[in-house]
C-alpha cells in the first residue's frame, strides 16, 4: 500500500529541513573560519574541500527534496480539486432534486386549493340556496367546477411543462 499524498509531503518535509540544517551547519562553520562558503577554491586552499564537497551536496540532495515537495503539493491540490468537483458535482444534483420537489409541492398545493374551493362553492350552495332552487344553484356551482377545471388544466400543462425530460441512458447510470 502506497503512502499518501500528505503523509509524503510530510516526509519531505522533513528531508528537507535536515538537508537545510546541514547546509546552514557548514556555512557556519565557513563563515566562523572567514572562509568564503560558496567559493570550492578558497575552502580547499583552507583544508576543507571535503567539508565544502558535503555542504554542495547537500545542497544538490536540497534542491532535488523541494522539486519532489513541489510535485507533491501539485499532486495534493489535484486530488483536493477532484473531491471539490465531486462534491460540487454531488451539490447541483441535490439542489435540482430539492428544485424539482419543490416544484411538484407548488403543483400539489395549487391542486389542493382548487380542491378546497370546490368544496367550499358546494357548502355554500348546499348552505344559502333553499332546497326548492337547488336546480339553479346546481348550474352555479357546473360553473365554478368548469372555472375549476380550466385552472387545474393550466396548472397540469405548467407540471408538464416545466418537468425535466431525462434522457433513458441517464437513469441507467446512476
Amino acid at each position: 500500500m502506497s503512502e499518501s499524498v500528505k503523509d509524503q509531503i510530510a516526509k519531505v518535509s522533513k528531508e528537507i529541513e535536515s538537508f537545510q540544517a546541514k547546509i546552514d551547519e557548514h556555512v557556519k562553520f565557513f563563515q566562523g573560519l572567514e572562509i568564503r562558503y560558496y567559493h570550492r577554491d578558497e575552502a580547499g586552499q583552507a583544508g576543507y574541500e571535503r567539508r565544502y564537497d558535503e555542504m554542495s551536496y547537500a545542497e544538490r540532495r536540497l534542491a532535488l527534496a523541494q522539486q519532489k515537495l513541489a510535485s507533491l503539493s501539485l499532486a495534493a491540490i489535484k486530488e483536493s480539486t477532484d473531491k471539490l468537483d465531486s462534491t460540487v458535482g454531488t451539490l447541483q444534483s441535490t439542489t435540482e432534486k430539492l428544485i424539482k420537489s419543490s416544484r411538484r409541492l407548488e403543483y400539489l398545493t395549487s391542486l389542493l386549493f382548487l380542491v378546497a374551493a370546490i368544496g367550499v362553492v358546494e357548502a355554500a350552495e348546499i348552505a344559502l340556496v333553499p332546497k326548492e332552487q337547488v336546480g339553479n344553484a346546481s348550474i352555479i356551482t357546473l360553473v365554478v367546477m368548469a372555472f375549476v377545471l380550466v385552472g387545474f388544466w393550466k396548472l397540469l400543462k405548467r407540471i408538464f411543462r416545466d418537468l425535466p425530460v431525462q434522457d433513458p441512458r441517464q437513469q441507467a447510470n446512476p
